[in-house]
């Protein structure tokens, strides 16, 4: 279940990153994110996800 999650995350990622260049330290951490679930390391993945948040509305 998590890898098609990481394979959603990294479509995402793929298909918005281009468009927000000024965005890139949002995209590193969701990039992280996928990784985490690729891995099954789900402890991380809130925290990361927190941190992608406060990236885009900053």
């Amino acid at each position: 279940m998590s890898t098609s999650w990481a394979e959603y995350l990294d479509g995402f990622i793929q298909g918005v990153e281009k468009f927000y260049s000024d965005k890139q330290k949002y995209f590193d951490k969701m990039t992280d994110v996928r990784k985490a679930l690729k891995t099954h390391s789900y402890e991380p993945i809130p925290n990361l996800i927190n941190e992608a948040k406060e990236f885009s509305e900053g």
